[in-house]
């Protein structure tokens, strides 16, 4: 994955520079909605970035993450500069506790969540980035 991304950064950030303010957004709104549903795909199937399965649960045969993927939850922001994929408020504590491997206190016990990465730029999900500044510079 950083072999591409480490390559092409500063080629991509002299097109992104040339790109007009409108295009420049429209690109990262592209790219912001490409990963959302990228990584909304992974999260409803339990599978990592890497193409690995989550931890399971240790209790139970129910899926974990069953709204997670949700556009409800799931949100995408565009800013002028920059895309993000990402949750807020209480969801968004519940996915850092899962992604971040943190310790949380139920029921007077402490438990440490097994890391189950939820976020994150794939190998496929390079080559939709890729192909989507690719659509924006021939359409510009």
């Amino acid at each position: 994955m950083a072999e591409i991304t480490d390559e092409l950064t500063p080629a991509l950030r002299t097109l992104m520079r040339s790109l007009s303010p409108q295009g420049r957004t429209r690109l990262l709104r592209t790219v912001a909605r490409k990963m959302r549903k990228s990584n909304a795909e992974r999260i409803k199937k339990n599978v990592e970035p890497d193409g690995g399965r989550m931890e399971p649960r240790k209790r139970g045969r129910e899926r974990m993450f069953r709204r997670l993927h949700r556009v409800r939850y799931l949100k995408a922001r565009v800013t002028g500069s920059e895309s993000s994929v990402g949750w807020r408020g209480r969801v968004g504590r519940i996915a850092a506790t899962h992604h971040f491997n943190l310790v949380v206190e139920a029921k007077g016990r402490r438990y440490r969540m097994p890391r189950r990465e939820l976020l994150g730029i794939s190998r496929k999900d390079e080559y939709l980035i890729l192909d989507a500044i690719e659509s924006e510079l021939l359409s510009d």
